[in-house]
């Protein structure tokens, strides 16, 4: 099953690369490549809150901004992170 699972997922990975790229070339007719840029990663992060969220009612767990971390130290560490992630 989990074979199954992740063949799907390359398949599924594979085709949303190619429709993604296609929408791409033609989206740089229509507006300026940054522009462009920042909707597609709006798209995304949207996309990735959507996902979590969902995951979060699957599990019945309530659905936090900060995940699994519980203490300031953890946010902090959580914050500073993704700050350098961001920006490195």
């Amino acid at each position: 099953m989990k074979k199954a699972w992740g063949s799907a997922a390359m398949i599924a990975a594979t085709i949303l690369w190619g429709v993604a790229f296609s929408a791409q070339s033609s989206g740089m007719k229509f507006i300026e490549p940054m522009v462009f840029t920042a909707l597609r990663s709006m798209v995304g992060v949207l996309s990735l809150c959507a996902v979590i969220v969902l995951f979060d009612l699957v599990k019945v767990k309530k659905a936090t901004f900060w995940g699994t971390a519980e203490s300031s130290a953890e946010r902090k560490e959580l914050v500073t992170g993704g700050l350098l992630c961001g920006t490195v």
